[in-house]
């Protein structure tokens, strides 16, 4: 039997999910230019690149753009719905492949309320 040790989710992945939470509760609000990325990074404590790939992964999932002035908020409610439902079947899915680890076959559907 082989050892399933893998560490799957990169760093950025994480803090862009902790961005994008930021945005879901309101923290950062729709629409508005998030703060400068050097200030981000001494925030998080985390690099530049790390930093950057993690606003890529926001900028693909459109929750933000990119201009010449800084990266934004959409402010577009169904973007943030969309993202924080791939969210949702992303966890679930890692769940129910824990849960299949220890031969419990429960089957779990979640779906995002509200927004």
């Amino acid at each position: 039997m082989g050892w399933d040790i893998s560490v799957s989710e990169r760093i950025y992945h994480k803090l862009a999910n902790e961005l994008l939470f930021k945005i879901i509760n309101g923290t950062i609000p729709m629409g508005s230019k998030l703060s400068p990325t050097s200030a981000l990074v001494r925030e998080v404590s985390t690099s530049q690149d790390t930093m950057r790939k993690a606003l890529c992964v926001l900028i693909e999932r459109r929750v933000i753009s990119k201009t010449y002035r800084g990266y934004f908020v959409t402010d577009d409610r169904q973007i943030i719905c969309d993202a924080r439902q791939q969210y949702i079947e992303q966890e679930t899915a890692r769940y129910q492949a824990a849960l299949l680890k220890v031969n419990c076959n429960a089957k779990i559907k979640l779906k995002a309320l509200g927004g």
